[in-house]
């Protein structure tokens, strides 16, 4: 069969690739910031050299090696008619947490997911400044770095383990510390906080849905506001939160939302 086309496929080399995209990204972190000529897109966020070059060499390795399959990345014009009508789509932020990677914050990262029919399928997020590099997708466990992760086992909310964007929750005592949205999904996936819920303003596909299929593997839940699934391959999404659990706290998290 086919590589290009077929169901399922051998992640390792796009892993690899991830790891090359990585490297380029922290050969721009805290250098001169005149070097990465900086952009401020429409919606207010920013995009720099490093998100170009990060992109550059991503698509040009999914490309070679699956040449049929669809891109959908944050920084090129989206096909939607490609998107909606392609059996496989890799969604992709080349460089997730930009504002933080100008700070010189490591909390950045790359996320890339294969999505099956626009369904997450595995999902890859690679923190280059800090080594880390988090898989996991339908039908494999979840791992770092080789290990294998999980979510927490905690049923009540507890202080400060709940990662809370744009939006005022109605109870403020389980918000965390700021922090890079890429960065709380990797910490909701390996048991550190207990969910994460983002009201979508400005966040998109690329910065979900590789978290999603890694949360999945990692015995979470994913689901929009209201409980139901979470749809990908839309100019904006038609849902207005992304909630993020372990699962036997989710219906908690849904209860932070303001109603």
């Amino acid at each position: 069969m086919n590589k290009s086309t077929s169901t399922s496929t051998d992640e390792t080399p796009v892993v690899e690739v991830i790891r090359v995209a990585g490297a380029r990204l922290l050969s721009f972190w805290r250098r001169n910031q005149e070097s990465l000529q900086i952009v401020e897109k429409g919606d207010g966020s920013l995009v720099t050299q490093a998100d170009f070059d990060s992109n550059r060499i991503i698509v040009e390795g999914i490309t070679s090696l699956y040449p049929n399959d669809v891109i959908f990345s944050e920084e090129m014009t989206p096909d939607f008619e490609a998107i909606r009508t392609a059996h496989r789509t890799w969604i992709i932020d080349p460089l997730d947490g930009t504002s933080s990677f100008l700070q010189g914050n490591d909390d950045f990262s790359i996320l890339v997911a294969s999505c099956i029919d626009l369904h997450p399928t595995f999902g890859i997020m690679f923190f280059p400044a800090r080594d880390k590099m988090i898989t996991g997708g339908t039908g494999s466990r979840a791992t770092c770095n080789g290990e294998v992760v999980s979510v927490s086992n905690i049923s009540e909310l507890r202080p400060n383990s709940v990662y809370m964007r744009n939006f005022e929750p109605r109870e403020l005592s389980y918000q965390c510390d700021p922090m890079d949205s890429g960065a709380a999904l990797y910490a909701v996936a390996v048991g550190i906080l207990e969910g994460a819920i983002i009201k979508m303003v400005t966040h998109r596909d690329w910065d979900v849905a590789a978290p999603t299929a890694v949360i999945r593997a990692a015995g979470g839940r994913v689901t929009n506001e209201s409980g139901g699934e979470v749809t990908f391959g839309r100019v904006k999404p038609d849902y207005q939160y992304f909630v993020a659990s372990n699962g036997i706290a989710h219906e908690a998290l849904l209860a932070l939302i303001p109603k």
